[in-house]
């Protein structure tokens, strides 16, 4: 009998009633750590032929992994030079001692004269700069490192993803970005090497992901703590330059003494105490206000930012996966694991979406969620049309039983038939209910669902997959 089998089979006859003990990750970061900080800045609504395509969603998606990560993540869009500098001083304060700052920029950036500049959106003609104007109405990238390091933090790491200059628009005047050396203690990476171009979007190389190829291939590596930031770097690079032929080769300086993982905990951990988040999203409509106290926070989401085995897959073992970390993330939802959801969801994570949906459907107290089903619908409608064939299970089951939204009998066959199809468990069961019976057995009867409840309360996300 396979292993996930054999846990599966032993935690059916222990968790006919939902547990609320999730038991914590194998690192978690003390109450007494040193804070890890970041600034992301999207700049993506430049006037006319400037504008941009995905910057914001590129920050959304960097924002989230480093707020899962515990940093706490000042995260702005669309900003002016005002109000740049604003965000660069607010930044230098929240930095002050820090362990490890992070600056992440998406936007329009590049090099004139032999200086480097962050450009902001209220430049009227970006690809018509001249030296004097960028001066004038740009940022200079070392006065945005010097901002970032008046506070002094520990180790201040830039993230720069510019350049962003499609051949559609004409190479002009400006160029990449140029070589930048890191001082002590700084690590800078450019989303290009020296004088090169950054592409906006994934989708330039024929590829549906609104992302661009450093944002996106950046989130696949940088959450690994066995990993240093130059290794995931160097990993960057050959990941970039081999979806863009070359044409694309980010690059970095590295002025850091020692070893340094942007995931790890920075200190020692007890691992037997309770983990907790320490991300803290600004600009996003969870602020401040919203996120409930470090001490009251469950890992809602542990586990839940690895991509699973086989996910290209259907198989069975695949969907209980999926389904146990779903669960467990709608079952222990809380304010701060809510915005960082919300991040992912924007950012074309359909999991996300379904997690959200999911809690939307069953209300979600511990985030402040009441029971909202034509939401849930709605997102699991996304969720399903990205290709999430639990989304389309579950909304098959809300459309059949008529569950706070509409009866729809036909359009429910049609999800049922989708996730039966993609070997999602009980979907066949469902379906062939369905056809004979003409509706569903109400949600609360579910047997079967609350035993996988019984799962996603018993078992660490972070175990599945082994």
């Amino acid at each position: 009998m396979p292993r996930w089998v054999r846990r599966i089979a032993s935690l059916f006859a222990t968790t006919l009633a939902v547990s609320t003990q999730i038991a914590p990750p194998a690192r978690a970061e003390t109450p007494d750590a040193p804070q890890r900080v970041a600034l992301v800045i999207a700049n993506q609504d430049y006037p006319g032929v400037d504008r941009l395509q995905t910057p914001v969603s590129d920050a959304r998606l960097i924002g989230a992994e480093l707020a899962t990560m515990g940093y706490s993540v000042d995260l702005e869009t669309n900003r002016t030079r005002a109000q740049m500098a604003d965000d660069l001083a607010r930044f230098s304060r929240m930095a002050a001692g820090a362990r490890v700052a992070v600056l992440y920029y998406a936007g329009h950036g590049f090099e004139v004269g032999g200086e480097n500049y962050l450009i902001p959106v209220d430049v009227a003609s970006v690809r018509n700069l001249d030296q004097d104007e960028a001066r004038a109405r740009g940022i200079p990238l070392r006065y945005a490192l010097l901002r970032a390091g008046e506070g002094n933090p520990q180790t201040l790491v830039a993230l720069l993803d510019a350049c962003r200059t499609p051949p559609a628009r004409g190479a002009g005047p400006a160029r990449g970005f140029a070589a930048e050396r890191a001082a002590t203690g700084r690590f800078v990476a450019f989303s290009s090497s020296s004088g090169g171009e950054a592409l906006d979007s994934m989708r330039a190389l024929g590829q549906p992901i609104d992302h661009s190829p450093f944002a996106w291939y950046l989130a696949q590596h940088i959450t690994d703590p066995r990993v240093s930031i130059v290794d995931v770097m160097q990993q960057v690079q050959v990941d970039v330059a081999d979806a863009t032929d070359g044409v694309q080769r980010p690059w970095f300086t590295s002025g850091l003494a020692g070893w340094l993982s942007l995931a790890a905990v920075p200190q020692k951990y007890d691992a037997s105490a309770r983990p907790h988040w320490t991300g803290l999203v600004r600009g996003t409509a969870a602020d401040a206000g919203a996120v409930a106290s470090p001490s009251a926070r469950p890992v809602a989401l542990a586990g839940f930012g690895t991509r699973l085995p086989a996910i290209g897959t259907n198989t069975p073992k695949r969907w209980l996966d999926e389904e146990v970390l779903v669960d467990h993330a709608a079952l222990t939802l809380d304010a701060a694991s809510a915005a960082v959801l919300r991040l992912w969801s924007q950012s074309g994570d359909t999991r996300a979406t379904t997690a959200l949906a999911l809690a939307y459907e069953r209300g979600a107290p511990g985030a402040a969620m009441t029971r909202d089903a034509a939401q849930a619908a709605t997102l699991y409608a996304q969720a399903a049309q990205a290709g999430d064939a639990l989304a389309a299970l579950w909304l098959g089951q809300m459309l059949a039983r008529g569950d706070g939204v509409p009866q729809n009998a036909d359009r429910a066959k049609d999800l049922l038939r989708e996730a039966a199809d993609a070997d999602v468990i009980g979907a066949a069961a469902a379906l062939d209910l369905l056809e004979h019976q003409g509706t569903l057995a109400p949600r609360y009867t579910d047997s079967a669902r609350d035993a996988n409840l019984g799962i996603a309360a018993e078992l660490r996300p972070d175990q599945l997959g082994d």
